[in-house]
C-alpha cells in the first residue's frame, strides 16, 4: 500500500498552511495586544491632559509619530504622540494623553476610552483567532492520524514492524475509553 493519494496530500498540505497562517496571526495579535493592554493599565491612574493633534505624516503607514499640542502649567508644548492604536488620529482630533515627563522628546501616551477600547478589541480578536486555530487543530488531528496509519502499512517504507500493543488497538479513537489500572483476574 502506498501513501495517501494526491488529493489527500493536497488537503493535508492546505490544512497545514491554514494552521500555520492562523498560528502566525494569533502570535502577531498577542504581540500587539499585550503591550497595548500593559500601556492602558499602567497609565490608568496617571494625570491625563487634553491634547490636540496638530500634525500627522501624510502616509497611511506612518514612519514618524503624529504631534500633539497641550497645555501644562500654563505652557504650550508640542510633543510626539505615541502609538495611537487601532483608531487613527488626524490633525484637529482632541485626545487624552498621560503626561509622564518634562522632557520634550518623550512621546505622549494616549489614555481614556480609545486606549481601553483598543486593548479590549485586540485581546478579544487575539482570543478568537487563538480559539479558532485550536479548534481547527483538534479537528485536523484525526485526519493526520488516519493518513499516518495508511502509510505505516507499507513494509518497505516503514522499516521493521512492531506489533501493536493491546493497550492501544488500531483506530482506538473510535472506541469507548478503556478502564486504566490493574485488572484483577479470578484465581483458578
Amino acid at each position: 500500500m502506498r501513501g495517501p493519494s494526491r488529493p489527500r496530500r493536497a488537503v493535508l498540505s492546505s490544512q497545514v498552511i491554514a494552521l500555520a497562517v492562523l498560528a502566525n496571526l494569533a502570535v502577531l495579535l498577542w504581540c500587539v495586544a499585550i503591550p497595548q493592554t500593559w500601556r492602558t493599565i499602567s497609565h490608568a491612574g496617571a494625570d491625563a491632559v487634553t491634547a490636540t493633534v496638530v500634525w500627522c505624516p501624510p502616509e497611511i503607514v506612518r514612519s514618524e509619530p503624529c504631534r500633539a499640542r497641550f497645555t501644562h502649567h500654563g505652557q504650550d508644548q508640542v510633543r510626539p504622540l505615541g502609538r495611537p492604536g487601532l483608531f487613527g488620529v488626524e490633525p484637529g482630533d482632541v485626545v487624552h494623553v498621560a503626561h509622564v515627563a518634562q522632557d520634550p522628546a518623550t512621546e505622549l501616551t494616549m489614555t481614556g476610552w480609545r486606549a481601553v477600547l483598543d486593548s479590549a478589541l485586540l485581546v478579544s480578536l487575539a482570543l478568537l483567532v487563538t480559539r479558532y486555530g485550536l479548534r481547527r487543530w483538534r479537528r485536523w488531528r484525526p485526519a493526520v492520524d488516519h493518513a499516518q496509519r495508511h502509510t505505516a502499512g507499507d513494509a518497505s517504507a516503514a522499516g521493521p514492524q512492531v506489533p501493536a500493543s493491546p493497550a492501544s488497538p488500531p483506530f482506538s479513537h473510535t472506541r469507548a475509553p478503556q478502564a486504566r489500572g490493574r485488572r484483577s483476574h479470578p484465581a483458578a
